[in-house]
């Protein structure tokens, strides 16, 4: 039993610790300051999903959207607690930052024995995600990063000591992470390839087989959950279709070609995963190394399981992550909360080479100063260059989208107004609602998906709720646009563009009531009267 000094020296390290990755990560996210960027499109559209949600409405019934829920609710409760602001969204960002962090800290403590690598593992996640490639960190894939890495550690604590009880944990944090988004259930579905990997004994298996089902039970718990609210609220028709059709349609046939090379040529994949990935195969070469007898208990095979299982899910993250081939960069957060481990081990593995004595301290000083070029530096000119480009005044009132001023001056807040495209930030910052649950436009363009029964009740949305301003945005998107408002416009667009379902009611809408009158940043303004 270690000694009571021992203990409190051990505690006081940790709070240490805690602070100070607190600390970074505050300091990591200021040069994303919203008084420095404009908020992201699809920030815009999660911010404006939980306005609604504060207000009562419910997530696609009344402010349509094509993410599972959780994300809706994390920015809801990061306004209720601090203010219908961007500031409040980017606190929520850094908090989400900083738990993956103490979680990964703690997976990585008992992964491997060096407290200064775990230490060195949480700080890389923080400095890896506040990096501008990624774009706006309010975004479900740092949603489900701390859901991902409490499914990792309650893994480990299985396979320490199975029990149901971790095998639920994990199996909920894999769902709420599903609950972010669709595509970082890989951390759930390797778990058990990687026991048979670990030549876990088939009858330990059947025996704890009260562990698979608390597994599932635990991992059908939350997505269970938010299908009773849904159901309860008539609106779980609405939901499953958005979250799951959409998504097939949206993506459309899937190419490998085109997701092997969007893949190799994201920014967070040439910036992060590829120069870090000599250390990550040497992880994965760890994992998958013959331990030279047979692993016949749960002792001995565990350690081999939680490294097969990082190295299978850092795989099945990079194929579930860019199925659809378009390679944005936010998707890319997914796989860092296995991939810095495997980092980690491999950097382990690296510095404990049995290299010739005099090659032993060259060796280390390169390793770290690489590992420094590639983690440290990057975020260090970005903090330099934000402060020189706002003359250090990171810390003020979040940049406005020019639309939202408008929006302010020529409506009251009771006024509903609806934006022609896809860029529901305007709703967000000047606080007014959509006179549709269809706030952006994909939903009304998207083949394979609309129908004529979604057309009329947008029109119907219009015709009942009646806007105020009508905002054509439409210029604005690189994909999936909506036609333009203007006919003239319209028609030289249609020569350039593939079909689209029929949108003639909405265009005769406009035509009859109302009037472009002024242009805001190219963006034409429609005044409406009734």
């Amino acid at each position: 039993m270690p000694a009571p000094s021992t203990v409190r020296y051990h505690r006081r390290a940790q709070a240490g610790l805690a602070v100070g990755l607190l600390a970074l990560v505050l300091l990591a996210a200021l040069p994303l300051s919203p008084a420095r960027l404009n908020q992201g499109r699809d920030s815009g559209a999660y911010a404006y999903t939980a306005q609604v949600l504060l207000d009562g409405g419910l997530p696609y019934r009344d402010a349509w959207d094509h993410k599972p829920p959780l994300i809706h609710t994390l920015d809801a409760l990061a306004l209720a607690a601090c203010g219908a602001d961007r500031w409040s969204l980017w606190l929520l960002a850094a908090l989400l930052t900083y738990a993956t962090a103490l979680l990964l800290y703690a997976l990585l403590v008992r992964i491997q024995s060096r407290r200064f690598l775990a230490g060195v593992g949480a700080a890389s996640v923080i400095l890896l995600v506040n990096r501008p490639m990624w774009g706006d960190l309010n975004t479900p894939e740092l949603a489900a990063l701390p859901l991902q890495a409490l499914c990792l550690l309650a893994g480990t604590a299985y396979l320490r000591q199975p029990h149901a009880r971790w095998a639920f944990l994990a199996g909920l944090a894999a769902g709420l992470a599903f609950l972010a988004k669709q595509t970082t259930v890989g951390v759930a579905l390797t778990l058990i390839p990687a026991l048979l990997l670990a030549r876990f004994p088939p009858r330990w298996l059947w025996e704890r087989r009260a562990h698979l089902i608390a597994l599932v039970a635990g991992g059908l718990t939350g997505p269970g959950i938010a299908a009773l609210v849904f159901l309860a609220h008539g609106a779980l028709d609405e939901a499953v279709r958005a979250v799951f059709e959409y998504n097939l349609s949206y993506n459309d046939a899937l190419s490998l070609p085109k997701a092997i090379n969007t893949t190799l040529s994201a920014d967070p994949v040439r910036q992060v995963y590829i120069p870090l990935v000599f250390f990550a195969v040497l992880g994965i070469i760890g994992a998958f190394r013959p331990a030279g007898n047979k692993r016949d208990t749960p002792a001995t095979a565990a350690p081999a399981a939680l490294k097969y299982w990082l190295a299978l899910t850092l795989a099945a993250d990079f194929v579930l992550t860019n199925l659809s081939g378009r390679g944005y960069p936010h998707y890319f957060l997914t796989p860092l909360p296995v991939f810095v481990p495997l980092v980690i081990l491999g950097l382990s593995a690296w510095l404990d080479r049995g290299w010739l004595d005099r090659w032993v301290r060259p060796i280390r000083r390169l390793s770290w100063a690489y590992l420094a070029l590639v983690v440290i530096v990057p975020p260090l000119l970005t903090a330099l260059l934000a402060v020189l480009a706002v003359e250090g005044r990171l810390v003020a009132p979040a940049k406005q989208h020019a639309l939202a001023d408008y929006v302010r001056q020529h409506t009251v807040p009771d006024d509903t107004i609806l934006v022609w495209g896809a860029i529901s930030e305007v709703y967000f910052q000047s606080g007014r609602r959509s006179a549709s649950r269809y706030h952006y436009s994909y939903p009304l363009t998207t083949p394979g998906y609309t129908t004529g029964a979604d057309i009329r009740r947008f029109v119907d949305d219009l015709r009942a709720n009646r806007p105020v301003l009508i905002i054509d945005a439409a210029w604005g998107i690189k994909e999936r646009v909506p036609p333009p408002l203007d006919p003239a416009l319209r028609q030289d667009w249609a020569q350039r563009h593939s079909s689209l379902p029929d949108l003639g009611t909405v265009f005769d809408f406009v035509d009859h009531y109302c009037v472009l009158t002024s242009t805001v940043e190219d963006y034409d303004i429609y005044h409406c009267q009734y």
